[in-house]
């Protein structure tokens, strides 16, 4: 991964930079919730087995 990235935060507005991470935030949450439930059931489920571990 290079230092260098295609947008900095002078690229938004006030607020925007806060509209797009929030939305990536839930977008991955979303994601992962997804593949747990995908994977070992329901999240209560879930996580009893990675308790369990």
């Amino acid at each position: 991964m290079d230092d260098q990235s295609d947008l900095d935060q002078s690229d938004f507005d006030d607020g925007e930079m806060d509209r797009v991470l929030n939305a990536t935030i839930l977008s991955v949450a979303a994601a992962t919730h997804a593949e747990v439930a995908r994977r070992w059931g329901a999240p209560h489920t879930a996580a009893a087995k990675c308790l369990s571990v």
